[in-house]
């Protein structure tokens, strides 16, 4: 009897996982990926716009995709002479909206370079069969940012539902790892009391039980950076927003003058 009960209990744990790998088109995936590999070897920025998000953790930092394809524009542009290639790609479905991939990459910045290995990864969102880079890293990086944390510790701001958004938002938190969560700002069942940042959640209409600032404040506005006034009175930071079964990668962007929160990109489509 306990035989027969263990073996419906693993079925039923273990039948969603196998449907859900199923749902998801693998071949997609490795697409994506080959496909950001052609097109570096090609230096073809505009071909790299459609494999991004919006909002992608790059390198540590969350950046906006027009950064991004700003910044390899330029590399590209310094180096003509680059080149890469990937190899042992290792593809993990965390669930499903969410994949881990791994990957070898070696690139030569000249000609007559030697060939540099890096262990690469990527991290993707998406749906079945349309899947986008929300987070581009490399093993080499993680460690260069560990020993430069522990050099100099960046402080972590916890913020909770009575926390002024002046005292989030603000020169001497630039740096700082500003992390939140929606029990936090809002209060336990029972005994919640809507703060600061809950309310301005609400108002941008983004608020929900998975959506988070966790990332390192900054300060500028990353829509704007040729606007100098918008530079000196905005802040942003990263973090997650969930739009009901997904959850995506977002910068959340305060203006000191304003006074208004804002998540970029929108549910709309911003």
């Amino acid at each position: 009897m306990k035989k027969l009960l263990l073996f419906f209990v693993l079925t039923l744990f273990v039948a969603p996982v196998a449907a859900q790998e199923d749902d998801i088109d693998t071949d997609a995936v490795l697409n994506v990926v080959l496909q950001w590999d052609k097109y570096h070897r090609q230096h073809d920025v505009e071909a790299l716009e459609a494999l991004y998000a919006t909002v992608c953790l790059y390198y540590g930092t969350d950046q906006t995709r027009d950064f991004i394809l700003n910044s390899k524009r330029q590399f590209f542009a310094k180096h003509p002479g680059y080149a890469q290639r990937i190899s042992d790609v290792e593809i993990n479905i965390v669930n499903g909206a969410t994949i881990d991939v791994k990957f070898i990459k070696e690139v030569k910045v000249k000609p007559t370079d030697k060939w540099k290995t890096y262990k690469a990864y990527f991290q993707l969102i998406g749906n079945t069969n349309d899947w986008y880079i929300s987070c581009e890293s490399d093993e080499t990086t993680d460690i260069n940012l560990g020993k430069r944390e522990k050099s100099h510790p960046r402080g972590e701001i916890l913020v909770d539902n009575t926390t002024p958004l002046a005292d989030i938002f603000n020169d001497k938190n630039v740096g700082k790892d500003i992390c939140t969560d929606y029990w936090s700002l809002v209060g336990f069942e029972g005994e919640a009391v809507e703060g600061p940042l809950a309310a301005a959640m609400i108002g941008a209409e983004v608020i929900g039980a998975r959506n988070a600032i966790c990332g390192t404040l900054r300060k500028g506005d990353p829509l704007n950076p040729k606007d100098s006034d918008l530079q000196s009175q905005t802040y942003y930071c990263g973090g997650t927003c969930s739009g009901g079964e997904f959850t995506h990668r977002v910068l959340w962007i305060y203006n000191k003058v304003s006074g208004k929160l804002r998540v970029y990109p929108s549910f709309d489509g911003e």
